[in-house]
């Protein structure tokens, strides 16, 4: 049998309902030149498959379940295809992303991976995303701006594979691998500004999952040096700021022994004055709750909107 063009992979672990939408969106593609697999942690996807019906799909449920990293490590085994997509099971894709995500793919062969704008969902906002089109450097488009990069919205080169650390570090943005590995080896990308992936935030996306993605992300770069001064500028920069990110929150959920930990990190990744300021202005809060409800109060009244709302404390 030959190989497919795409190999889509799919960790899945959610409800059928979830994981039946995500594959009908691949299913209903544009682009038909694909394999589709699924490696299920949970038991609700063989279903799903059985019900579709397309021989393109292959399933298997892990057992035990084997976890983000490692399920990502096993699909990107498996995968037969030239270029590799991830779908999560909570995300979908619009009819016309593969066919789009290749065709700029195509254009650029030094392009080692496509990236393609989203949606958050249920608000419907276009999420930040790099300036469309070809771009030769890719490591300061990755570390120069805070741009959620999501596997979901994300084609890439097998040829890529080969230039990326394995395994993956164990933390819960360790696809990041993928983008500074292929970025580092030289690997160019291409961005595309329509939003044609929608990604949906959980509640418990903006607690404790994602105070653990900060920190994980803080970890990640900690992994890394650049020879060039101002890309390694650029990650102690971006490393300190999810660091004094983690640190925000920690103070707020009244938990100063971390957020003072965090802070620690944040003035060895980073010895700018500014981050050396903020770091000595939360130490202090993270000593005092009366001046922290105080800076909270002005907060509020400066902002209009909670401060829990960047990051709540986790449950």
């Amino acid at each position: 049998m030959s190989a497919p063009r795409v190999s889509v992979c799919m960790p899945v672990s959610r409800s059928a309902t979830e994981i039946a939408r995500s594959l009908a969106s691949v299913l209903d593609q544009s682009f038909d030149d694909v394999e589709v697999l699924v490696d299920d942690d949970g038991d609700a996807g063989r279903a799903v498959v059985e019900r579709a019906g397309d021989p393109r799909v292959a399933y298997r449920r892990n057992d035990p379940p084997r976890g983000f990293v490692s399920n990502h490590e096993g699909l990107l085994a498996r995968a037969r295809g030239e270029l590799i997509a991830f779908l999560h099971d909570d995300d979908t894709w619009s009819p016309a992303y593969l066919e789009t995500a290749v065709r700029a793919l195509d254009a650029d062969p030094a392009a080692g991976f496509a990236l393609t704008a989203y949606r958050e969902l249920p608000a419907g906002r276009i999420a930040p995303h790099p300036p469309a089109g070809a771009h030769t450097r890719a490591l300061p488009l990755l570390l120069g701006a805070r741009y959620r990069v999501l596997p979901s919205a994300t084609v890439l080169r097998r040829a890529v594979l080969g230039d990326v650390r394995s395994p993956w570090p164990r933390l819960s943005c360790a696809d990041m691998v993928l983008y500074l590995d292929a970025a580092l080896a030289g690997w160019g990308v291409a961005i595309v500004a329509e939003p044609l992936v929608a990604y949906v935030l959980h509640p418990g996306q903006i607690s404790a999952r994602e105070l653990r993605f900060r920190e994980d992300l803080a970890r990640l770069l900690g992994l890394y040096r650049f020879d060039d001064p101002t890309v390694e500028r650029l990650r102690r920069r971006r490393a300190a700021s999810a660091w004094l990110s983690v640190a925000r929150a920690r103070v707020k959920a009244g938990d100063g022994e971390a957020a003072r930990a965090a802070l620690a990190h944040a003035r060895a990744a980073d010895d700018d004055m500014r981050v050396h300021a903020e770091a000595t202005a939360l130490r202090a809060l993270s000593r005092r709750p009366r001046l922290l409800r105080l800076a909270l109060c002005a907060w509020y009244g400066v902002r209009g909107v909670p401060p829990t709302t960047e990051a709540a404390p986790p449950r």
